[in-house]
């Protein structure tokens, strides 16, 4: 049920988030070494993630696309970039994709930031990076990383090397993330605050 709370949208726990509502970020859903992830991108993702010491929630949210769509974003970390606090998602793109996220970031794209790593290459020195409205789908992704792709070898099995090669670029993309572009600011709480986002501990 969504209530009204001081003339705004309050969307309660547990219930998609539409546009203008608080989006609330539960403790339960901070990433940690137990936190059961899908898939050998997100598992490599949660081991570098955690090595960083960043502040994420995985899967903690659900954000309204449509009356048919929903979208759970895969990891909002705590940084923040023009004053949005950044999403990672780790998925496959296809034009029906962007043109799906680019609906997203028409209701949210105000108060969050949208990057998207496609795994996708198969020479594993290659990576890039577009950022902005310069890049190919700079109308539907705020950042769009392409990465080397992890191959299965057999059933639920991986080459060690491909993920750690795979850690490897995404460690020098997500500093980059850091040092080039995120906000400097040690007040999360604060920044959140401008942007309806809180807390629930």
């Amino acid at each position: 049920m969504r209530k009204k709370r001081n003339g705004g949208n309050y969307c309660a726990l547990n219930e998609v988030v539409h546009r203008g509502d608080t989006v609330t970020l539960r403790d339960k859903d901070i990433l940690r070494g137990t936190t059961k992830t899908q898939g050998q991108y997100e598992h490599a993702m949660k081991e570098l993630l955690l090595e960083l010491k960043l502040l994420v929630w995985y899967e903690g949210i659900k954000f309204e696309i449509s009356k048919t769509d929903t979208y759970p974003p895969d990891f909002v970390t705590s940084l923040f970039v023009g004053g949005k606090q950044v999403i990672i998602e780790l998925h496959g793109a296809d034009d029906h994709y962007f043109q799906r996220m680019g609906r997203w970031r028409q209701l949210h794209g105000n108060r969050f930031y949208y990057i998207l790593v496609k795994s996708c290459l198969d020479d594993v020195s290659e990576t890039s990076i577009e950022v902005g409205k310069n890049g190919s789908h700079g109308e539907h992704v705020d950042e769009f990383w392409t990465m080397p792709r992890i191959w299965k070898r057999g059933r639920n099995t991986y080459n060690e090397k491909e993920i750690e090669l795979w850690k490897t670029k995404m460690k020098k993309a997500l500093i980059g993330l850091i040092e080039e572009r995120a906000d400097r600011c040690d007040d999360w709480e604060a920044v959140a605050a401008l942007k309806n986002i809180k807390r629930e501990q």
